[in-house]
């Protein structure tokens, strides 16, 4: 399944309809996540111009006034929903995709400005994740950062990325590598130019395991100040699949005595690298 997430800037903008539509056809999207859509009561032949004519659903959260608001597309064949959980900041679908066997949480997320509310949302996401059984696939504007480096030209909030570092962490929430593109939302202004990563994609670890070749790109802005995030669920069934340590496994009891016992019952044999790999595995 391949997903797309952008901040729209609101759906009602010349061209932005057949940008993303373009996009979808061109890389085979089958699950579309929109914020700030910036407007209400929205009909289907709206949603249409940005997903065409084939087979489609898609349920939205109401913008609060002129901000907010999300919006998530989908290909039923694709994902079949199973259930809907909606917040002014965030648009939660439960279901089911082929391809796994465990129930799917698809999230668009839309994140306040508020420091307060910011942390709020992580303690309300921690609570739902904690409560639900399955493997979750989370993506949108976050309006935060991990590190200093995700922002230039602007100010960082060392307490706000520190606990949006905490609730991925403590959520087991990992993100894939990101390509073409060090940030992904820009703003110029008379002081010059404002660049930050605050869109992202964040998956549980099962569906890491699951999709470890997946590829993360960042693609060209066009109709808004975000870049859309194209997130490309790759199968790898031709070989082995790469050898992958999660730095939050550390933190896991035994794991340095399952690490010994395992490095002290083992028997190589062949090439070093051979052998080397065998040890991995």
């Amino acid at each position: 399944m391949n997903c797309l997430s952008l901040n729209i800037r609101g759906v009602r903008g010349v061209g932005k309809g057949n940008w993303v539509r373009s996009i979808k056809n061109k890389e085979g999207v089958s699950f579309i996540a929109l914020q700030e859509i910036q407007a209400s009561g929205v009909f289907e032949e709206t949603f249409r111009g940005f997903w065409g004519i084939k087979s489609m659903e898609f349920e939205v959260v109401e913008p609060c006034g002129r901000s907010g608001g999300l919006v998530s597309m989908w290909d039923p064949i694709v994902f079949k929903k199973i259930d809907c959980i909606k917040h002014n900041n965030f648009l939660i679908l439960k279901g089911k995709i082929k391809e796994i066997e465990d129930v799917v949480f698809e999230v668009n997320v839309y994140a306040p400005q508020n420091s307060n509310d910011k942390r709020n949302l992580w303690n309300s996401f921690s609570t739902i994740i904690g409560g639900e059984s399955g493997v979750w696939l989370i993506m949108g504007d976050f309006n935060t950062v991990r590190t200093s480096e995700e922002r230039k030209g602007s100010q960082f909030k060392a307490r706000c990325a520190r606990e949006f570092n905490q609730f991925i962490a403590c959520n087991d929430l990992h993100d894939y590598n990101m390509r073409g593109g060090k940030f992904t939302f820009l703003m110029e202004n008379d002081r010059g130019r404002k660049m930050s990563k605050i869109d992202r994609v964040l998956v549980s670890r099962e569906l890491m395991d699951r999709w470890p070749t997946t590829c993360l790109r960042v693609l060209p802005r066009l109709y808004s100040d975000h870049n859309p995030l194209f997130l490309k669920m790759v199968e790898n069934n031709y070989a082995p699949k790469p050898f992958r340590l999660f730095n939050s496994w550390m933190e896991k009891p035994g794991f340095e005595e399952v690490v010994d016992s395992a490095l002290e019952s083992f028997v190589g044999f062949g090439a070093p690298d051979v052998i080397l790999t065998m040890k991995f595995r």
